[in-house]
């Protein structure tokens, strides 16, 4: 018997090792990939790793911070996260403003911090078990939905680890955490005027940058993305059921504009994340009362408004909620609503900082000049009137969601329509639902028809103000009313036609139609191709910034110490650190009103230190085709600076001068 095992296992052993030597010398002569498909496989790896490691830590601070007893998974986890990253993001700051922004510091404190933190971590971790998906028992509407969601953010997280394209990104998003990373701290840049804006998602993805790079930057960026419907669905099944959450999570990512911007590095995504955590909390308050859980509030509302100055939508909207919980109790109201107000105001206090010791405006660039925003630039920046459409008063989520385009003049988003399809049908039957349902559904419905009613009046005194990605804090709630409206119209049955599967029609086809556009979109870009190997950086770079990028390249190669200017070319993320941008395409105009001739300004550009100018002519013909920007006499002094410099180097649209004669 032993002689007979002790056969079995030399056997088993020998054939292992034959199956395993003919198999490995297959492929040492047939090799399936080569180290140019292994290596950007890897270095996308890394890259997500590194910003799932930023998340991971904080998961486990926000965790160490506020255990969230009684929140549903993943919506628990999730707002523990959202907290931890505003955290963090105020530890950059300080770190990179004192003690700078080097690698060895800023992998050592993202170690140091997960070591000390290593058991909340991983108990961080061990909550996102306790969501209940129970596929199996999901309905095909409801895995038609995850799935296409799924897809879209796989999608995005293919674009995410590939060279960022995307136009604010590369103009200050990702262009301001570069000049940090160059100058090896975090500091005033004059030349960027974005500068000014509230920094807790740039100060993420420059720790990112520092990790790994601007793809783990983007990378963090979706992850937030991905953080906030995960969230969202979880709250929203605990509160009005899976099929209204699966419907909550898909009209965040029906239109092409949020599903797209998963990848961009914005900060849209990490907005909403925060508006979610507000929400959440929000909702807490008003059913529990406890001053703690109003605490929490407040903290998000910060937070929303450390991410972008229109992030105080959600703040405002807040206030109004807490202040008609206890209409009844005008002195108690008040003093809620006035505690809230100043602990969002000192979570969002360092931002305010910032710009007072750099340039003495707190609300820099913005109200009155200050820094390099003198008063010309600052009328141009904020002069752009409103549309005085009166349809916007009655309808103006109708237009924005119907007439909204990505990148056009105007709501500048393609929102999609799910989320106003639905979200007006929420109060059909509304006794026949739950207490929890209600309380929840109110509580969304007064974020939304405040921030709505916020963006009504202020695009009455901006054109810029009416654009639908000023208020994406008001998302989450509407997102909730849409489940909420879904679920009402099932309950409605006519003769011989049931609403809800009717409806369910078209929710599955408005989700394939913006799956197939993410879909060919994500194959035109190539960004598949650039994961694997086949397409490298500056091909991929080529094929979707056009001559773009052969500009860029074309500064890069210049002298070391060149300093170029750009004249109506925003984007310099990719010609740091010797480029100065033309950030809001006015530096022609300032130039010639400050010298008056010509000549002068090249005397001036001369003496500031520029040896070169890019001069984006495609750029300036799209502004001049517009009267309002620039007068005749201003184009014809442009046109005598071009011919007074030597021939240029001509890359396409655009043209490279030496400003030296």
């Amino acid at each position: 018997m032993t002689r007979r095992l002790g056969f079995s296992l030399l056997l088993a052993l020998a054939v292992l090792l034959w199956v395993a030597f003919v198999v490995v010398g297959y492929y040492y002569v047939h090799k399936p990939f080569t180290p140019g498909h292994i290596l950007p496989l890897s270095k996308a790896l890394g890259q997500f790793l590194a910003s799932a490691a930023i998340v991971s830590l904080a998961g486990g601070l926000g965790l160490w911070l506020s255990p969230a007893p009684g929140l549903p998974a993943p919506a628990r986890p999730v707002v523990q996260a959202a907290l931890g990253l505003g955290l963090l993001s105020v530890g950059v700051l300080l770190v990179g403003a004192t003690l700078g922004l080097r690698g060895y510091l800023a992998w050592g404190t993202l170690l140091l911090a997960s070591l000390l933190l290593r058991r909340r971590i991983l108990a961080w971790w061990r909550s996102w078990g306790e969501t209940p998906w129970a596929w199996r028992s999901a309905g095909r509407l409801e895995k038609l939905l995850l799935g296409l969601t799924a897809f879209i953010l796989l999608a995005g997280l293919t674009l995410a680890l590939s060279p960022p394209l995307a136009f604010d990104a590369l103009t200050y998003h990702l262009a301001l955490p570069r000049s940090y990373l160059t100058l090896g701290r975090l500091v005033y840049l004059p030349e960027n005027i974005y500068w000014g804006m509230p920094q807790v998602t740039e100060m993420l993805y420059t720790w990112a940058m520092v990790l790994a790079g601007p793809e783990a930057a983007a990378t963090l960026g979706w992850m937030t993305g991905a953080l906030t419907l995960a969230g969202l669905w979880g709250y929203a099944a605990h509160s009005l059921g899976r099929r209204a959450a699966a419907l909550a999570m898909a009209a965040l990512t029906a239109g092409a504009t949020l599903a797209m911007s998963l990848a961009w590095a914005y900060v849209e995504w990490p907005l909403m994340l925060c508006a979610l955590g507000g929400l959440i909390w929000l909702d807490r308050w008003r059913q529990t009362g406890q001053r703690g859980d109003l605490v929490v509030t407040a903290i998000f509302a910060g937070l929303a408004l450390g991410v972008k100055y229109t992030g105080g939508v959600l703040l405002l909207a807040a206030l109004g909620s807490v202040l008609a919980q206890d209409w009844r109790r005008p002195k108690r109201a008040l003093a809620n609503a006035f505690w809230m107000g100043g602990l969002a105001s000192l979570v969002s206090l360092p931002w305010w900082l910032k710009n007072v010791l750099a340039t003495g405006n707190p609300f820099y660039p913005f109200l009155y000049p200050a820094g390099s925003m003198d008063a010309l630039r600052l009328a141009l920046y904020q002069g752009l009137p409103p549309t005085n459409a009166w349809q916007d008063v009655w309808l103006l989520p109708l237009r924005a969601t119907l007439w909204g385009l990505e990148g056009a003049p105007g709501y500048g988003v393609s929102l999609g329509p799910l989320l106003l399809a639905f979200a007006v049908w929420v109060w059909i039957g509304w006794p026949q639902r739950s207490a929890a349902a209600r309380a929840t559904l109110t509580t969304a419905a007064q974020i939304t028809l405040l921030g709505l009613a916020i963006w009504i009046v202020a695009g009455r005194f901006s054109g810029w103000l009416i654009q639908t990605r000023m208020y994406v804090s008001i998302f989450p709630a509407a997102a909730l009313l849409a489940g909420g409206g879904f679920t009402a119209l099932e309950r409605i049955s006519l003769p011989g036609v049931r609403l809800g599967r009717v409806a369910g029609v078209l929710i599955a086809l408005v989700m394939v139609f913006n799956a197939a556009e993410i879909g060919v979109d994500l194959l035109n870009r190539g960004s598949l191709l650039h994961l694997v190997g086949l397409r490298s950086d500056d091909q991929y770079l080529s094929d979707n910034l056009g001559w773009y990028l052969p500009a860029m390249q074309a500064i890069r190669s210049l002298p070391e110490h060149s300093k170029v200017v750009m004249l109506w070319e925003t984007r310099s993320f990719y010609c740091l650190p010797l480029c100065h941008p033309d950030e809001i395409n006015d530096r022609w105009r300032r130039e010639l009103v400050q010298h008056g001739r010509p000549m002068a300004v090249r005397q001036s550009l001369l003496e500031q230190g520029y040896t070169h100018l890019l001069f984006f002519r495609l750029g300036a013909d799209f502004i001049r085709q517009d009267d309002r920007s620039y007068s005749p006499s201003e184009w014809q002094a442009l046109d005598e600076f071009l011919a007074s410099l030597p021939p240029p180097q001509r890359l396409g649209g655009y043209e490279l001068y030496r400003l030296q004669p």
